[in-house]
């Protein structure tokens, strides 16, 4: 996600008016990471938001414009969106979440039989390869 560096750039810039752009534009790119329907986006969001929470030193003054930015994004939100995420819950139905799963199993099987590579030790094709030279 780009928000960390829109961030980093709102801090640490010295021009005042890309501070200001920067700032403004923190409320629109958390929008467009809510409004891509992607519940690993809203995930990462909830987790950055949490975690810059915790590391301010101003943590009950932030409360406030969090929680009122977080509502009026919700606010405003379509019930697809809110159906979508709610689908967090129940990923073990979702084929796509699934094979992502699957796929990051092979992932870790081949890491932790090679760790040096983390590739087959021999000319092997993979699990997945197959599927993909079926459907050809």
């Amino acid at each position: 996600m780009v928000l960390p560096l829109v961030a980093y750039l709102a801090m640490h810039s010295e021009s005042r008016i890309l501070r200001l752009a920067c700032w403004a534009s923190v409320p629109l790119v958390a929008l467009g990471a809510l409004f891509t329907y992607w519940r690993g986006g809203a995930l990462a969001l909830g987790a950055m938001v949490a975690l810059a929470w915790l590391r301010t030193r101003h943590r009950l003054a932030m409360l406030a414009p969090i929680a009122l930015l977080g509502l009026g994004e919700l606010a405003f939100a379509p019930d697809a969106l809110l159906k979508r995420l709610g689908s967090i819950d129940d990923y073990g139905s979702d084929p796509s979440a699934m094979g992502r799963i699957a796929i990051w199993r092979v992932a870790l099987e081949l890491g932790l039989r090679n760790p040096l590579t983390a590739s087959a030790s021999r000319r092997r094709r993979c699990p997945m390869s197959s599927r993909r030279s079926a459907r050809r």
